[in-house]
């Protein structure tokens, strides 16, 4: 929009020059050249008039940016005349863009099926009776005798303010709204925040406001922020990880495992979701998983466990079998499972080497997933065109995100 009312052509090669300094840099191939006016610079000084702005190079025009409700607007002033551009609708004040629109709107492919992703109503996902018995064994947990604080501060009305005070991706609303809920408060989100917003500075940002009794206030304060900063955290790392698969084209799956928190997993399952990464099963009665020991308890015949996990789990629950070996992956596609899992391959190379022999002999019958040693450290080095799904502990080595809740 600026090189349009510019007038600038497009085969100029821009540069930036920050305001610190003045150490041209590359504009990325976006053929951009600024000055910043903020300060006065010695060889070029800027009148009262133009701090503030930036400068075009190469029309040395100066511009400036407008917001109001309809979104951004660009002032160029050149030669007397001022041209503005048309509105361009963002929500700046609070930075509300869910991670999940930079990549919902493409499918995921697995076998010959696509999906995609529906960032909305996220807590339609959430059986209300099973939140409020979770919230319950949380408060129960916190306050299993007298609330000594609560009487200090008595049941006068009063109001808080949850602000956000690191980066991240918002996520676990329901769970805090519920925790309110059974507390007889009211909770309001501001500034069309949601699960999947992002988090950007200036910090802190304010994400709502709680009102009602103080000592429900207190009561609900610890509970709600753990919640909502593990959660955050979660969506926050899931959200990464998608983000490094697109950029580097890999449209598969990347999913979480079972390793989580006892008591926690609705929550760390929920955030993984918003975050835009699978939640791979929710438990044991989601999938029949083959691991090595169910194997060895079968007395070493990855078949016969293939064949009584049939009997059992029909046509509608999926069997996995964890294999070390390709012979283990190709015993497990011949009896009949629906997902090979390629564990602990040493190298990005010897999974996908395996993973290409499979497609070659099951086609799309055989869902692909490789597990084991990965994180964002070497994951890109196992984006294959032939593995399905890549899975890891995304509960684990995560960093909270951080929230306050302050009396107002």
């Amino acid at each position: 929009i600026w090189r349009r009312i510019c007038g600038m052509d497009d085969s100029m090669d821009g540069i930036i020059e920050e305001e610190n300094g003045m150490n041209p840099v590359k504009s990325n191939g976006r053929n951009v050249s600024w000055v910043w006016a903020h300060t006065e610079r010695p060889q070029e000084p800027v009148a009262d008039e133009h701090r503030g702005k930036i400068m075009c190079i190469h029309c040395r025009g100066w511009f400036s940016m407008k917001t109001n409700t309809s979104g951004w607007k660009f002032h160029l002033k050149r030669h007397g005349i001022t041209e503005t551009s048309d509105p361009i609708p963002i929500d700046l004040s609070q930075s509300h863009i869910p991670p999940q629109q930079t990549h919902a709107l493409e499918p995921k492919t697995v076998g010959n099926s696509k999906t995609e992703i529906n960032p909305t109503k996220w807590s339609n996902l959430i059986d209300p009776i099973r939140l409020e018995s979770l919230v319950r064994s949380w408060l129960n947990e916190d306050i299993p005798a007298f609330d000594y604080g609560g009487y200090i501060v008595g049941d006068s009305m009063n109001s808080a303010t949850l602000y956000a005070k690191s980066p991240g991706i918002l996520a676990g609303i329901p769970f805090i709204q519920a925790i309110f809920k059974l507390l007889n408060l009211k909770f309001k989100l501001l500034n069309s925040y949601s699960d999947g917003s992002r988090l950007i500075a200036p910090f802190p940002i304010k994400i709502g406001v709680v009102n009602g009794q103080t000592n429900h206030i207190l009561i609900a304060e610890r509970i709600a922020l753990n919640t909502l900063s593990r959660c955050s955290g979660i969506a926050t790392r899931a959200c990464n990880l998608r983000e490094l698969a697109n950029a580097n084209h890999y449209h598969g799956i990347i999913a979480a495992t079972r390793k989580t928190t006892p008591g926690f997993r609705l929550v760390e399952k929920y955030g993984v979701l918003v975050g835009g990464c699978d939640t791979h099963r929710m438990d044991l009665s989601s999938m029949i998983m083959i691991k090595d020991n169910h194997v060895a308890a079968c007395g070493g015949s990855i078949k016969s466990a293939v064949l009584n996990a049939k009997n059992v789990g029909g046509f509608t629950v999926k069997v996995e079998v964890e294999c070390k070996t390709l012979e283990e992956a190709i015993e497990a596609g011949n009896a009949g499972a629906d997902v090979v899992m390629l564990d602990n391959c040493k190298s990005g190379k010897e999974m996908h080497e395996k993973a290409m022999k499979l497609k070659e002999l099951f086609q799309d019958q055989l869902i692909i997933e490789g597990s084991g040693g990965l994180d964002e450290s070497n994951i890109v080095e196992y984006f294959s065109e032939f593995v399905d799904v890549l899975s890891l502990s995304i509960f684990q080595k995560f960093e909270c995100v951080d929230f306050s809740l302050k009396i107002d």
